[in-house]
């Protein structure tokens, strides 16, 4: 979905309350998580599994979820579960669009159970041809 239409499907109501709700449980689930957080790291560092950073990842852990706080398409995206992107409306842009194209397959991809619109896409992709993109630039 491009992001400049996301705003527009949700209803501003609907995603405060999901943000409470999101952020209350988070709070709720702090004490526990960090736990798991240190039990885990623990564990990783003694088998030798990774080494210790610079950050801990208690540290780690409260940025994203600071992050998450002050990033309001992040929000929006994980309550309509819909993936969000740019999306490049000129034609100069042809390797953000090329990039673009690429995400969207990956993503169709990536999922065994595809649905009519990742299958369509694929299809339609298959049959397309971008360098018309460089024709139009050149007219």
């Amino acid at each position: 979905m491009p992001r400049s239409a996301l705003a527009s499907l949700l209803e501003v109501k609907g995603i405060e309350i999901f943000k409470t709700k999101l952020f209350s449980a988070i709070d709720a689930q702090y004490v526990s998580i960090k736990q798991q957080i240190e039990q885990d790291m623990e564990y990783l560092l003694s088998a030798g599994i990774v080494e210790k950073g610079d950050s801990s990842p208690i540290e780690i852990f409260d940025k994203k979820i600071q992050d998450l706080r002050d990033n309001e398409y992040k929000i929006m995206r994980i309550c309509s579960k819909y993936e969000v992107f740019d999306l490049p409306y000129d034609l100069q842009e042809k390797d953000k669009i090329e990039r673009l194209f690429d995400d969207i397959i990956a993503l169709c991809e990536s999922r065994k159970k595809r649905n009519a619109a990742m299958r369509g896409f694929l299809n339609a992709y298959k049959n397309a041809n971008l360098d018309k993109l460089d024709e139009e630039l050149y007219v």
